[in-house]
């Protein structure tokens, strides 16, 4: 005697809309940006700031040093047809200048070979960035203004631990929002802090990106520089939004004649031109692409085969000319747009060093 199979059937409804049912909505439906209300919106300002390497710590000899040996290896790799030490290039200069506490070294996973190292320095002295994020969160909550502080080194790079420290042990209340709190409850979960007064919130940008107002927190810092101009744009407006009622400033930092400040003046460029579509990029549109059709970390590896150390524009400059720009190339596009269509400019501070190696001529590219 057979056995009949039992078949059961569970249904689950999913997040969707059908296409018919568009037919229905367009013709009254009204598709508001976040630039269609800005004028209402208080004041928005960026403060692009370049900091000298300390050289009392021997922070800059260290990542000189380290520097030096890496590109050494990195050339020799290339002239025999390999880019595999590109990354470690990369990552190890983008990220010891803020983590120089716990020193580098760079191993050749393939040989075993140590390529390069830079010292651990003492964890008990604050370093320039540091410095500038106490101070900056200090006179912060003297002005009752919460601040939103951005580090991409959350994984086994980790400096958050770190960046909560200094500021808890200058009396100021820090949390850290990770990426294992549920992204359905991160909105609960930062107004939860902020009902006890919280005064530092220390996150990754992937983690807001998206879904999230942080009016609560209308000074933000980019205490490390994010590399997707997409991730970026949308995290910097996280408390840029309906219901904000104190000015917003936006502060990014880098270590001037470094590798960051390298990464930094691209993403500038590349914000200058996703800007004329502004929040309607996608990780496969402008915020991913550049002119060459290049990410970020790409352009950072082309640009050292090219030339060490060379900036193509300053990045101040570059900030300061990305809403400028959307305003002169929109009479080139065949939508209709005109200037009176465009946002009005954020105001712009920049502070640092402007002495930035220009780009290289097509001559002095042909002799490398």
């Amino acid at each position: 005697m057979s056995k009949k199979k039992l078949i059961s059937t569970r249904t689950v409804e999913k997040p969707g809309i059908s296409p018919a049912v568009l037919f229905y909505l367009v013709g009254d439906t009204v598709f508001a940006r976040l630039e269609d209300v800005e004028r209402d919106l208080p004041p928005y300002t960026e403060h692009v700031r370049l900091l000298p390497l300390d050289r009392e710590s021997g922070q800059e000899e260290e990542y000189r040093r380290l520097a030096t040996r890496m590109h050494a290896e990195v050339q020799a790799a290339l002239a025999a047809g390999s880019k595999r030490l590109l990354g470690a290039y990369l990552q190890s200069l983008l990220s010891y200048p803020d983590a120089c506490h716990r020193g580098e070294v760079v191993l050749d996973r393939k040989t075993g070979r140590v390529l390069a190292e830079a010292a651990a320095l003492d964890a008990g002295r604050l370093y320039p960035k540091e410095r500038d994020l106490v101070e900056l969160c200090r006179r912060e909550r003297a002005r009752g203004r919460p601040v939103l502080v951005y580090a991409s080194h959350t994984g086994e790079r980790d400096i958050t631990a770190r960046l909560e420290g200094m500021p808890r042990e200058a009396g100021l209340r820090v949390r850290v929002l990770k990426a294992s709190v549920k992204a359905e409850s991160r909105e609960d979960w930062v107004s939860a802090r902020v009902s006890e007064g919280l005064d530092v919130l220390i996150t990754n940008p992937r983690c807001v990106e998206t879904g999230l107002d942080l009016i609560s927190f209308p000074t933000l810092v980019f205490y490390e520089t994010e590399y997707s101009v997409f991730t970026l744009w949308q995290a910097a407006k996280r408390s840029w939004r309906i219901g904000q009622t104190r000015p917003v400033e936006v502060h990014y930092w880098a270590y001037e004649h470094t590798l960051q400040a390298d990464a930094l003046s691209l993403i500038a460029s590349k914000l200058r031109w996703s800007l004329m579509i502004e929040g309607d990029l996608g990780d496969e549109g402008l915020g991913g692409m550049g002119a060459d059709g290049e990410d970020v970390m790409t352009a950072l590896a082309r640009r050292f085969a090219e030339q060490e150390g060379v900036v193509a524009e300053s990045v101040e400059a570059l900030f300061a000319e990305s809403r400028s720009a959307c305003t002169e190339e929109a009479e080139y596009l065949d939508d209709g747009w005109c200037d009176e269509d465009l946002p009005e400019s954020p105001q712009l501070s920049v502070v640092g060093s402007t002495d930035m190696t220009p780009e290289p001529t097509p001559e002095e590219l042909a002799s490398l």
